[in-house]
């Protein structure tokens, strides 16, 4: 099957079944051992939040604290 035709039979699927499969192709890239290269912004964001985080610890989240502002209900 090639890439359009998988992307127009997959656009067919509910759009909550849908994010269900991206999130099994990205753990199947992840177990096939993928692993993205960031480009400089990125890296040079993450590596002030982690300096800014082991400055004061205080000021980052605990995971259930992001699991819960995730599910958290929005108007």
């Amino acid at each position: 099957m090639d890439t359009a035709l998988a992307i127009m039979t997959i656009n067919q699927i509910p759009p909550t079944e849908r994010v269900g499969i991206v999130a099994d192709l990205w753990d199947q890239l992840v177990d096939d051992g993928f692993q993205p290269e960031l480009d400089s912004a990125t890296a040079k964001e993450l590596d002030a939040r982690w300096t800014r985080f082991k400055a004061d610890p205080t000021t980052g989240s605990t995971w259930s604290e992001v699991v819960a502002f995730v599910k958290r209900d929005r108007p």
